[in-house]
């Protein structure tokens, strides 16, 4: 029985990564790289979403040498993230080959997309640890299933918009395989049940990496790897019954410690340490700068770093409207309470954890080399749906005192303010108007904004807004819909409006591999 993943990924996936670019133009190519690197380099790949890797492509499509079977995949969704940019499809729409129709091979490029999408969805239905036997059994004639019929219909697309010259075209067996995955799954089960990937990894844990930690010579570099083996499961077997025991630890190296048993199931809360803030299940750490308003202007905002030399470096401050908002938000609110401009605080953070583990980060300048701001997902109405919003700033109520009141006219009246409250976590954010991003249908430009099921288009608020953090539900894979010119305005003046593209859950993508 063929291995799936070299089945799959160093099959379709391979030749199609390959085939991508011979359809496009030298000046089309040259921008492909471009908009490749710039889209790792400027967006945020949450390594908690399990996204396909994409790293590999930093520096372009045809920059690596040399990809791994599972980096395949990450080539497909890499160029099909790219083709959801309408300013990058506009690109290759405006430069197509020398003597080919521009019509036509747009047209073509539109549906290479759709069957990157097929592709993408059939990936995580194959690897799916269960699928539905009625979508996998012919019927009472014995015809095909629903899976083979789609599986066909994949096949056909890949055949009739990825042509293949050289050599005997499509007629080769780990393509035609993917017709036997729905019989094999009828065997065995789930497809995970015969996948030599793993056995091979073992290989790799058990000899490869232990190989390096020898000297490499022929006659004694079994014995020696066997060695390096032995003495590293010494050390994972005295980790093991150090943590399940009631045994000494050196975790504070000041002192011995006793760690108790505990089960995992019976963890509910997060450990935080020194310095951070607990707020149900949501954890801020890692303090950056103090905030608080300047008394000789009270239009900005005065930030102080524990490190000084943050405080002067220019790439440490936020940028003006978060200063603006917070201001706004937080000094001279005129709905609920504000906080007092003498004394009043606000402590930053740099990374949340939230419920379930993930971090949330909100960085100037991370690591001294740019900012870094995630996506994530809020519920801003109790039954409505999650939409992104990207985090800007971290901080809690840290000092001051809040004038809880409301005004009606002229007149105050005092009330119990429910939001802005001392020593609570909240974030700044910039958000989405609330529906999916929708073009006129006379707009010229509606054709290069190609449709998904597994991403959706939103428009993005000029303003930013302050939540509680509680609200942050989990994170999110935005790219911006402007990434195919690269960042630089003056392709695109246009377009008024900011649009984002949200990906959707990976766990939602094999369902829709039998709907498309």
């Amino acid at each position: 029985m063929p291995e799936n993943h070299h089945v799959f990924l160093l099959g379709a996936c391979k030749e199609i990564g390959e085939l991508f670019p011979n359809a496009l133009s030298g000046a089309a190519i040259v921008r492909t790289d471009d908009v490749l690197g710039h889209m790792v380099a400027t967006t945020r790949f949450p390594s908690y979403l399990k996204l396909p890797l994409v790293s590999p492509f930093r520096g372009g499509m045809n920059k690596v040498r040399k990809l791994k079977a599972v980096e395949r995949n990450g080539k497909i969704f890499a160029i099909y993230c790219i083709l959801m940019s309408s300013s990058y499809t506009h690109f290759l729409h405006n430069n197509p080959k020398a003597g080919e129709d521009p019509g036509a091979t747009f047209a073509c490029l539109k549906k290479q997309a759709l069957t990157l999408e097929k592709l993408l969805c059939f990936h995580d239905w194959l690897f799916a640890e269960q699928h539905d036997k009625v979508t996998l059994d012919p019927d009472v004639d014995d015809n095909d299933s629903l899976v083979t019929t789609k599986i066909r219909e994949l096949m056909e697309d890949i055949k009739l918009y990825f042509p293949r010259s050289q050599g005997m075209g499509w007629k080769l067996t780990k393509f035609h395989q993917l017709l036997h995955f729905p019989h094999n799954i009828r065997r065995h089960g789930s497809a995970l049940n015969f996948d030599g990937g793993r056995p091979e990894y073992y290989g790799k844990v058990f000899c490869k990496d232990h190989a390096t930690r020898t000297q490499r010579r022929q006659i004694s570099l079994a014995k020696q790897t066997a060695q390096r083996y032995f003495e590293n499961s010494l050390v994972v077997e005295a980790e093991r019954v150090l943590a399940h025991s009631k045994a000494l630890t050196y975790k504070d190296v000041k002192q011995y410690q006793y760690v108790p048993i505990v089960r995992k199931e019976s963890v509910r809360s997060i450990e935080a340490g020194d310095g951070d803030l607990v707020l149900d299940f949501h954890v801020l750490q890692s303090k950056l700068c103090q905030l608080s308003i300047n008394p000789d202007d009270e239009e900005n905002l005065v930030y102080e770093w524990s490190n000084k030399t943050h405080s002067t470096t220019p790439g440490y401050n936020y940028e003006p409207i978060v200063y603006r908002t917070l201001a706004k938000r937080i000094w001279f609110s005129r709905n609920g309470g504000r906080l007092s401009k003498d004394g009043g605080v606000l402590q930053c953070y740099s990374e949340c954890i939230l419920p379930d583990k993930s971090i949330v980060r909100a960085h100037p300048l991370y690591n001294s080399e740019r900012p870094w701001h995630d996506w994530v997902l809020v519920q801003w109405e109790e039954d409505g749906d999650f939409l992104p919003a990207q985090v800007k700033l971290l901080f809690q109520v840290y000092a001051g005192d809040i004038e809880n009141f409301n005004e009606v006219g002229e007149s105050k009246v005092p009330h119990n303010n429910e939001f802005l409250e001392l020593g609570k976590g909240y974030a700044l954010v910039k958000t989405v108007t609330g529906d999916e991003f929708r073009y006129h249908r006379r707009d010229p430009d509606r054709r290069y904004h190609f449709k998904s099921s597994i991403a959706s288009r939103y428009t993005m608020e000029s303003h930013m807004r302050l939540i509680a953090i509680e609200s942050i539900e989990s994170l999110a894979f935005v790219i911006n819909n402007d990434i195919g010119s690269l960042g630089n305005k003056e392709e695109n003046e246009e377009e008024e409006e900011e649009v984002i593209i949200m990906f959707h859950e990976r766990a939602t993508w094999k369902e829709n591999f039998l709907t498309l």
